[in-house]
């Protein structure tokens, strides 16, 4: 549904059709593998000054949750998710998304908390 659409916009409209897709399975060690093991090995080095050597679980420091590196790896980890999305859609027969709704300038520009239409025109609402 659009997000122009009012309540109950999460409700299709009578007579319309919907469908629900999955994908192929994702070989997950070859897709993000290498994503893990570089998150470990920053894991490891941020744990080296933590009494113990571990930190608490779902605990971050400031450097696993700010640092460059770990930035990049979940810019490249949101990348390719959205690459095996991408895949879904056009096996359904439906156009690619917008570019620039994967990257992270735009959400910085027009801000996550917004609701509604855009100054470009784009639409964004919480789902």
């Amino acid at each position: 549904m659009h997000e122009s659409r009012q309540w109950p916009r999460f409700v299709p409209r009578a007579g319309k059709d919907i469908s629900v897709t999955f994908g192929e399975k994702v070989d997950t060690e070859s897709v993000f593998g290498d994503l893990r093991r570089k998150w470990a090995r920053l894991k490891e080095r941020d744990a080296e000054g933590v009494a113990g050597g571990r930190r608490e679980v779902g605990v971050l420091s400031e450097r696993l949750k700010y640092g460059e590196e770990a930035v990049e790896l979940r810019r490249e980890c949101t990348r390719r998710v959205r690459g095996e999305v991408l895949r879904v859609r056009r096996g359904r027969g439906l156009a690619d998304e917008d570019p620039k709704e994967g990257l992270v300038e735009t959400w910085r520009a027009e801000g996550g908390k917004r609701e509604g239409r855009m100054g470009d025109g784009s639409w964004v609402r919480d789902t």
